[in-house]
């Protein structure tokens, strides 16, 4: 007498769900870095902070970046101008250990 074991494989629906889930947690991530980075960027005209925006690039794959040209001058300094982080510093204080 043998015994046997039916299996029935439901991972599909399940890994589904779960990127599904997991791509919201990262869109949800992504959007406070760029409410926190808002609130760094230095506000001479205004013009870095509504630059200041979110794309995706796959599941799972956001970016926060300024489309201004001068943005990482601003972020990093010059040898004229001290850096004033804002996306750096935005990252780290977004919590990214409770996703």
């Amino acid at each position: 007498m043998g015994a046997s074991i039916r299996i029935k494989w439901h991972g599909d629906k399940y890994t589904k769900g779960l990127y599904k889930y997991t791509d919201n947690k990262m869109h949800n991530l992504a959007f406070k870095i760029l409410e926190k980075a808002k609130i760094l960027a230095p506000e001479d005209t205004g013009a870095l902070r509504e630059h200041i925006a979110i794309r995706r690039m796959g599941l799972m794959k956001y970016i926060v970046y300024s489309s201004m040209m001068y943005s990482l001058y601003v972020e990093y300094g010059t040898s004229k101008k001290a850096p004033h982080p804002y996306l750096r510093p935005a990252a780290s204080a977004s919590n990214l250990g409770k996703l």
